[in-house]
């Protein structure tokens, strides 16, 4: 089986101070080729050249909205998050490969080469092939829930939120699915997005990446939004669909790796962010 690590990597701040290190760790530390959807290719091959181990496919802002609009007053805007599913995208044809999908500011030192294939190898057998913190299946029918009834009489055009909302409060909003939600949609968890690993077989990437990009057309084609973050919204649903069984890695024996594994932002803030950029896209 093969094992490769996928990002998105945009902008020359991201790319130059934070997807470098990335690729740097993965090629020195771990046994992963890397594949990276990029609008800064020349950043990458200006140090590595053409590295057998480094996959770059190219995107261009011209083809997307790198931002969206907040609100219909516009006042603000937020990251189109939604674009992380390119990199997805470009290993979806990947079959029997076992991918781990993370943000190019995250590091990979937590890496064990024989914990990993152990683990890989035990839980593929168990039936499971999507993994990753807070990865709970049919927490979305929870967060839910406790959404309709805080909704009521709430008016996100004017009203701050209240906790009683849920974190995912605005995905709901976004999507127009206030008071009509897909019920197929409850079934799914709600990951936490910076690192999760997935084993692709029967096409299931595949569908995942067409449910994703049903999520990031809708939101492209609004005027605005309430926000893109919390993408383990569009995740954990594209992930059910697709035919993922989840494995919630809170609640997974082995905590030593996992506690690693689960430190998000590791080169810009994290446990090896040793210098904090301007992080402008």
């Amino acid at each position: 089986m093969r094992k490769i690590l996928t990002t998105l990597s945009i902008g020359e701040t991201y790319t130059k101070h934070y997807t470098l290190k990335l690729i740097k760790d993965v090629l020195d530390i771990t046994p992963l080729d890397i594949y990276i959807v990029t609008d800064f290719r020349n950043i990458i091959e200006d140090v590595y050249g053409n590295n057998e181990r480094i996959f770059i496919r190219d995107t261009s802002r011209e083809d997307w909205k790198l931002r969206i609009p907040i609100g219909p007053s516009k006042l603000g805007d937020d990251f189109n998050f939604n674009l992380r599913y390119k990199a997805l995208e470009f290993v979806q044809d990947l079959e029997d490969t076992f991918i781990i999908f993370c943000d190019c500011d995250n590091s990979v030192d937590w890496w064990d080469e024989d914990i990993m294939s152990n683990f890989i190898d035990e839980n593929i057998s168990k039936g499971f092939d999507f993994f990753g913190p807070r990865n709970e299946p049919n927490s979305l029918r929870s967060v839910y829930n406790q959404f309709k009834p805080a909704a009521v009489g709430f008016n996100p055009e004017t009203d701050e939120p209240t906790a009683d909302l849920s974190l995912f409060w605005h995905k709901f909003f976004n999507y127009d699915c206030v008071n009509n939600i897909n019920p197929e949609w409850l079934n799914a968890s709600l990951p936490c997005e910076y690192m999760l690993m997935f084993y692709n077989t029967e096409g299931k990437l595949k569908r995942m990446v067409e449910q994703w990009k049903y999520f990031f057309n809708y939101l492209q084609d609004r005027d605005f939004c309430y926000g893109t973050w919390a993408e383990g919204f569009e995740i954990g649903i594209s992930s059910y669909i697709a035919g993922f069984n989840a494995m919630n890695l809170d609640s997974n024996p082995g905590r030593e790796l996992w506690e690693k594994f689960m430190m998000a932002s590791g080169y810009k803030n994290g446990h090896k962010g040793d210098v904090h950029y301007e992080t402008e896209r």
